[in-house]
């Protein structure tokens, strides 16, 4: 494996560079993916809702003890919660049509036997089809391995928002089961929304997403230890998070977010329990 890739928008990996470098949102990965490798399962995703059930499922298999790795038939479970997210950053593609979309940064950390390489996870909210007279806003998922370096953008698609922070003083402790939870409580309430320039855009999916994640790592934090948690805002010339050529598209309902972490926490501790 090299030391750094670039990840292109119609390509796969281009020339080796400096630093680990984000070109815009991934794109499906070779179909020379490692196999028996969840890198591999989570490839075939192409859907918040398909990434929580492969999620969900492995979690659920893996509780149930070693199987027969002997016979043909088995099936290896991968467990979620071993495979933690040292880093999320959203993208700003500044130039023709801005949007907003996140990666995760996924490092794993096995119990037993050899680990993973690093991989990253793209969320996406898009358009279903701009041919559709309803409009469907889906939220794409895909994957790429990179060496496990600290993720930077480009000129065309800056990182406007990071956590955790490299100098942050609290605790960050996230993983895949965790994410796979948060993207599927986020449509729990309309799960086939329609995509509207001033609702349900990818401006108010980041900043949902956002919110949710500040209050899933604040709740982390010792109690009574005024500890706060921020997320690391570069400052980019020519562009703002939530807003599309000056306009702020990411206005929401201030009650939304906390019924999501709500939906959140139940479905996480119901999962675990």
């Amino acid at each position: 494996m090299t030391s750094s890739v670039e990840i292109t928008l119609w390509g796969g990996l281009t020339a080796v560079k400096k630093e680990v470098v984000v070109d815009t949102f991934l794109p499906h990965p070779a179909a020379d993916a490692p196999a028996e490798t969840f890198f591999n399962a989570l490839s075939a995703c192409r859907s918040t809702s398909h990434l929580f059930s492969a999620i969900c499922g492995h979690y659920l298999g893996s509780r149930q003890g070693p199987k027969n790795t002997q016979s043909p038939y088995a099936f290896h479970y991968h467990n979620p919660t071993e495979y933690h997210i040292t880093e999320v950053v959203v993208l700003k593609r500044r130039f023709v049509i801005q949007h907003e979309g996140f990666v995760f940064r996924v490092h794993h950390q096995p119990e037993h036997g050899p680990a993973e390489p690093d991989f990253l996870i793209c969320v996406d909210r898009n358009i279903d089809s701009i041919f559709s007279f309803h409009k469907v806003a889906i939220d794409r998922i895909n994957c790429s391995v990179v060496h496990p370096r600290a993720l930077q953008g480009t000129f065309r698609r800056p990182v406007v928002w990071r956590m955790s922070q490299v100098d942050g003083n609290y605790e960050f402790n996230l993983n895949l089961l965790q994410v796979g939870v948060l993207l599927q409580a986020i449509v729990t309430p309309n799960p086939i929304p329609p995509y509207r320039t001033l609702r349900v855009n990818c401006f108010l999916h980041s900043r949902v997403i956002r919110t949710v994640l500040h209050y899933i790592i604040q709740a982390q934090q010792i109690p009574n230890s005024n500890i706060t948690v921020t997320a690391h805002e570069p400052h980019v010339r020519g562009v703002t998070l939530g807003k599309c050529f000056g306009f702020r598209l990411d206005r929401e309902d201030p009650g939304e977010p906390a019924a999501i972490f709500t939906t959140y926490r139940g479905r996480y501790t119901w999962l675990t329990a």
